[in-house]
């Protein structure tokens, strides 16, 4: 056994690393983009005229 075939077993070994790695990130990516797309818009704010949330009502 020499040098070069354990050079040639660790290039392969870096470029799988590299394969998975890349599979991660893009798994990765597509759960995001998901996650994005499923959340909802955000709702309008209430006009500045309107008396919404401007009174509470407390009873005992």
């Amino acid at each position: 056994m020499g040098v070069a075939p354990a050079a040639s077993q660790s290039s392969v070994a870096d470029a799988v690393a590299m394969l998975m790695l890349r599979k991660s990130l893009d798994l990765q990516q597509s759960a995001a983009a998901q996650l994005i797309a499923s959340v909802s818009p955000a709702t309008r704010a209430p006009e500045a005229d309107s008396t919404l949330g401007k009174h509470v009502n407390t009873y005992a």
